[in-house]
């Protein structure tokens, strides 16, 4: 269950960060339930990378290989679209505030953000 959430919440920050519908607009659509998981396929060198960096930062290791590449993905798609950091940032903090709770303390939400952020910059989105 815990995956289940973190990976819905992982697909809002995505979407959030290349939506280009207004606030009002997202708040109306529709998302469906995932009930069940699905078998992870592996992660490529690049993912994994980007993984074990997060990890070594102190990401919880609870958060799925899904929801990492989905970050990634999400994160170097933005950067590559000229998005202000802040708002890739604000985009992010739903989950990196639930990644937090994680942590047992370790952790903020702010401090989550950035290491997502950062460690795709410095890694992830410049390796091809």
């Amino acid at each position: 269950m815990r995956r289940v959430a973190l990976l819905a919440a992982a697909c809002v920050v995505v979407a959030g960060c290349g939506s280009t519908e207004s606030p009002a607009a997202s708040e109306v659509s529709s998302t469906p339930v995932v009930t069940g998981s699905a078998p992870q396929p592996p992660l490529d060198t690049r993912a994994q990378q980007y993984r074990d960096a997060l990890f070594a930062a102190g990401i919880p290791r609870s958060q799925s290989d899904s929801t990492t590449l989905l970050l990634a993905e999400g994160i170097c798609r933005q950067l590559t679209a000229g998005t202000p950091e802040p708002a890739i940032l604000d985009n992010l903090r739903p989950l990196a505030d639930y990644t937090a709770t994680q942590s047992h303390g370790s952790l903020t939400g702010d401090r989550v953000a950035h290491l997502y952020l950062d460690t795709a910059k410095a890694g992830y989105c410049t390796s091809s």
